[in-house]
C-alpha cells in the first residue's frame, strides 16, 4: 500500500470489520433465505436494465454513418426504426467529449461527442460523432474537427489527496443519527454495513479524476462506471468559476467549473478538489491562453 494511502486503508479495514460484526449480529438466527431472495430480485432487475439498454442502443445507432461535407461540416445518419440526419458545422464545435466505462474499455470501444452551440432538449447540444470506436479510430475524426485530439493518460494529473477525506466526511455525516436511531430501533444498525463505501468511493473517484493543460487544450477526466474525458480549447471557454464549500475551505480545496456555449449544466467539465492555489493558478493560465489566442488571431 502506498504510504499516502496507508491511513485511508486502515480506516477502510476498520470500517469493514465493524460492518461484518453488525451484519453477523443482525442475521443471527434469521437465516439466509431472505437475503438470497433479495439478491435474486436485484439481479433480475439489473439484467433487465442491461438488456433493455443494449436493445435501445442498437435501434438508435443502427447503420451509423459520419461524413464530411465540403470540409466545413459533419453529417451524421443513424437509426433502425426512425432514421435521423444531423448536420454539425465545424465552426460550431465547442469541445470534444469521449465517454467510456468498464464495459467499453473491456471491448475497446469509446463514444465521441461534439458539444455545439445548440442547447436542444434532446441532447443538450451534444452530438454523437462515433458511438463505438477504438481510440485509434477517434483520432482522424478529432483531427478533422480542428484543434481536438486524444491525450496520453500518463500526462494527466490527479486531484488532491484530500479529495478522499472530503468524500468520507460528507458520506459519514449520517452515522451519529444511525447510532441514535439504533437505541430505539436496533435494525437501524444495518445501515452501518455501508461504512466502507465512502472510503472506496473516494479512492476510486480520485484515481479516475485527472486533468492537464497541454499546449492548446484543457483535458479533464472523470468517472469509472461512466467515464468521461473532455477536450476543451481555451478559446471556447465562456466563463471560469472557482467554488469552495464549507468543508473544502477547511481542507484548502476548491472546484474549478469550466463553462462553454451550449454546455449542459450537469455534464460540463469541472475539476473537483484541487488545492486552492493550484485551482487559482490553472484558472489564470486558462485566461492567459484565451488572451494570447485572441491577440494572435488563432481563435476560430
Amino acid at each position: 500500500i502506498p504510504a499516502d494511502y496507508a491511513p485511508m486503508a486502515g480506516c477502510a479495514l476498520s470500517a469493514l470489520a465493524l460492518s461484518w460484526l453488525v451484519f453477523t449480529r443482525l442475521t443471527d438466527g434469521v437465516g439466509w433465505l431472505g437475503f438470497v431472495l433479495v439478491a435474486y430480485v436485484l439481479f433480475l432487475a439489473l439484467l433487465h436494465g442491461v438488456v433493455t439498454g443494449v436493445l435501445r442502443t442498437i435501434a438508435r445507432d443502427y447503420g451509423f454513418r459520419l461524413t464530411v461535407e465540403e470540409g466545413v461540416r459533419f453529417r451524421r445518419e443513424r437509426g433502425l426504426f426512425t432514421r435521423t440526419e444531423v448536420v454539425v458545422p465545424k465552426s460550431r464545435i465547442q469541445l470534444g467529449l469521449v465517454r467510456t466505462g468498464p464495459l467499453r474499455r473491456r471491448f475497446g470501444g469509446h463514444a465521441l461527442y461534439f458539444q455545439t452551440l445548440s442547447a436542444g432538449k434532446e441532447s443538450g447540444g451534444q452530438q454523437v460523432a462515433a458511438p463505438f470506436a477504438a481510440p485509434g479510430e477517434l483520432e482522424p475524426i478529432l483531427a478533422e474537427a480542428g484543434t481536438l485530439r486524444m491525450v496520453d493518460p500518463h500526462a494527466l494529473e490527479r486531484v488532491s489527496k484530500r479529495h478522499v477525506v472530503r468524500v468520507m466526511l460528507i458520506d459519514l455525516l449520517p452515522v451519529p443519527a444511525i447510532l441514535i436511531a439504533s437505541l430505539f430501533w436496533p435494525p437501524a444498525l444495518m445501515f452501518l454495513l455501508l461504512l466502507p463505501l465512502p472510503i472506496a468511493q473516494g479512492l476510486i473517484e480520485r484515481h479516475f479524476h485527472r486533468y492537464a493543460l497541454a499546449d492548446d487544450l484543457l483535458f479533464v477526466s472523470k468517472g469509472w462506471w461512466r467515464g468521461r474525458v473532455w477536450m476543451v480549447p481555451p478559446g471556447r471557454i465562456q466563463s471560469i468559476r472557482l467554488s469552495r464549500s464549507f468543508i473544502q475551505r477547511r481542507l484548502g480545496l476548491a472546484t474549478l467549473f469550466i463553462d462553454t456555449a451550449g454546455a449542459p449544466s450537469l455534464d460540463a467539465p469541472r475539476i473537483v478538489d484541487l488545492r486552492e492555489e493550484t485551482a487559482r493558478r490553472l484558472a489564470a493560465d486558462l485566461l492567459a491562453r484565451q488572451d494570447s489566442g485572441r491577440k494572435s488571431g488563432t481563435e476560430r
